[in-house]
């Protein structure tokens, strides 16, 4: 996958929302030197597969919202190297807001949903999840190498916030284009409904 991060988009990052003070100190180029220029390789493990573990609901929710991050950054096959352990972590974060990603992830589960449904309720859980996205793309790109991983967890945040900027307008049509070759996303939001209903 071929990084679009900006010099600007890598200077805000750090300057406004990297917590890491080791990643604060790579400058864009010794960023761009280290990545073959912008490169992220990611795991070539299939979209289809989904990890085989007994969900709780935190634990589901997690998933789904590992789900989110991969498809607002276009790192579709970064899902299938999402260890349990970070999904927990994710589902810690987003605790208090689980109630109202519940509503979407129902939506995203419900049988017969249209793509455009899906791709609204992908962009309504982005905006009560993830508007600070750092420590949850830290958490999706853990099992990148440590260039890589500053790349891909800057670029998430700078394509996160600036459709939540936008309404979601373009970035609802570039999920519903996604969702063909990505189908984690309904398998983890019917697990989640599952394991959150019995909970």
């Amino acid at each position: 996958m071929k990084s679009t991060l900006t010099e600007k988009q890598w200077n805000s990052f750090v300057n406004n929302y990297c917590t890491d003070e080791e990643m604060k100190k790579i400058s864009y180029k010794e960023l761009m030197d280290n990545t073959n220029n912008g490169q992220i390789d990611l795991p070539t493990g299939s979209n289809e597969k989904v990890s085989e573990v007994s969900l709780n609901c935190d634990l589901a929710i997690g998933y789904v919202i590992a789900d989110v991050v991969a498809l607002a950054t276009g790192a579709l096959s970064i899902r299938s190297s999402v260890s349990e352990e970070s999904a927990q972590f994710i589902a810690g974060i987003v605790e208090p807001h689980i109630p109202q990603i519940l509503k979407y992830v129902d939506k995203i589960a419900a049988e017969g949903a249209s793509d455009e449904e899906i791709a609204k309720a992908v962009f309504g859980i982005m905006k009560v999840a993830l508007k600070s996205p750092y420590d949850i793309a830290r958490a999706v790109f853990a099992s990148l190498p440590w260039y890589k991983k500053a790349l891909a967890i800057a670029q998430a945040e700078a394509k996160i916030i600036a459709a939540i900027a936008s309404n979601g307008i373009a970035f609802t049509a570039e999920v519903v284009g996604e969702l063909a070759s990505f189908r984690f996303l309904v398998t983890d939001s019917v697990h989640a409904v599952s394991a959150c209903s019995t909970s």
